[in-house]
């Protein structure tokens, strides 16, 4: 006999219906602002400015 929980199903359309409430109403990200500052090469230390100055 299979006995699956009674509160699987309803987990299951929960996470769904979550997922989906969060994908529609969820607006678009408008800011242009970077999320760190750009470093500029004088503020890497010895270790980073290799790395920096590759790109």
């Amino acid at each position: 006999m299979n006995s699956t929980p009674l509160w699987l199903p309803s987990l299951t359309l929960a996470a769904a219906g979550g997922w989906l409430a969060a994908t529609m109403f969820a607006g678009p990200v408008t800011s242009r602002e970077p999320r760190f500052p750009q470093l500029t090469m004088d503020q890497l230390d010895a270790k980073q400015k290799p790395l920096g100055e590759q790109s």
